[in-house]
């Protein structure tokens, strides 16, 4: 923030030169991706989703989303932009293009989620119930009650179908694996098969496995407390920086074009001062923060995008989530402030 305005009000009380005003906003966006930088290093690396286009349509939909509106909206921005359109109107047509495919990445993140919670029970509960009346682990997957994972349930009854059917269990397991897209459930679930083939026990088995899940749910959750909070500070924290951006500079440099046409009358009336010269002030700069101002707010826009994607470290295609509401806050930004600034300047008597 505080570079912001140092690379906005120092050029109009000195001309400071090209130079120092590239490496101002330079500055800035190099410390914000310092920031994000800081972030990726920091959080805890951890491979949550199985890659690949198999699975239910709710792991295809957001995959295919991503590979057809992310690259339309890329194309149908740059025709916009090389048409004339203002860029805050191309920025949100963006966000709208990048909307669907983030909410439906959302989506699939939280019914993984969803079938990542009951997944310590679903072990815990088979392995039981196959010591119990001391019977295989396909046909305790008969005698469980489901109504305690209800989110996981309907994979089960798929599996214990296709068990019935006479397929191979392990096939029917990696289907299981492969419809959940989890990677949790991939490892619990190989823990748990790998243990009873060996000879062990599917109590005590099923007890370490659903042990496993239910540590790395309640670290997740632990997470979440702070990334929640963090993603929409950032996003609040990015809406008010770049509208102070824009609002300033859209302000200053309506009050530089009003001040250059206006001259100061001297005592004895013979000549007019010019008020930039009264005053000490250099305007040379604007023209050249109003070019780079677009791209400032763009890179602000992403850099805003990828830290609460990197802190939380949800489905990786859950950023255009993220990415379109802070590209839509930018380019409203950009449309209001020139016409909240002109309205300023035009609410001065005398101008």
């Amino acid at each position: 923030m505080l570079v912001i305005i140092v690379a906005v009000i120092s050029p109009i009380i000195y001309d400071l030169g090209v130079g120092v005003v590239l490496g101002l906003v330079a500055l800035t966006v190099a410390l914000c991706g310092l920031g994000v930088w800081v972030i990726f290093r920091s959080t805890p690396a951890e491979i949550r989703f199985i890659p690949g286009p198999q699975g239910l349509p709710s792991q295809r939909v957001p995959r295919l989303a991503v590979f057809t509106l992310v690259p339309g909206a890329i194309v149908g921005a740059t025709v916009l932009g090389l048409v004339g359109l203002p860029l805050g109107w191309v920025l949100v047509m963006v966000a709208l293009a990048f909307f669907p495919a983030g909410f439906l990445a959302s989506r699939y993140d939280a019914r993984v989620t969803k079938l990542d919670r009951d997944l310590a029970v679903f072990l815990r509960v088979v392995g039981t119930t196959a010591t119990a009346i001391g019977t295989t682990v396909s046909e305790a997957l008969g005698r469980i009650d489901l109504r305690s994972m209800a989110n996981l349930a309907p994979a089960i009854r798929r599996l214990h179908l296709r068990l019935l059917a006479g397929a191979t269990p392990e096939l029917c397991w990696d289907r299981l694996v492969t419809e959940c897209g989890s990677e949790l459930i991939r490892r619990s679930v190989r823990i748990f098969l790998d243990g009873v083939r060996m000879g062990g026990e599917p109590e005590e088995v099923g007890a370490r496995a659903s042990l496993l899940a239910m540590k790395t749910n309640f670290l997740r959750e632990k997470r979440k407390l702070t990334t929640r909070t963090f993603a929409w500070l950032t996003i609040a924290l990015h809406a008010t920086v770049t509208f102070l951006l824009t609002f300033v500079i859209a302000v200053v440099s309506a009050f530089g074009d009003l001040i250059q046409k206006v001259g100061l009358p001297d005592m004895a009336g013979q000549s007019n001062i010019n008020l930039t010269t009264f005053f000490s002030l250099s305007f040379h700069n604007m023209h050249l923060l109003e070019t780079l101002m677009g791209p400032v707010v763009v890179a602000l826009a992403i850099v805003n995008a990828l830290a609460p994607q990197l802190a939380d470290g949800g489905y990786p295609y859950r950023i255009f989530f993220h990415l379109s509401i802070t590209l839509a806050a930018s380019g409203v930004n950009l449309i209001v402030s020139p016409l909240l600034a002109n309205a300023i300047m035009g609410s001065i008597p005398g101008f």
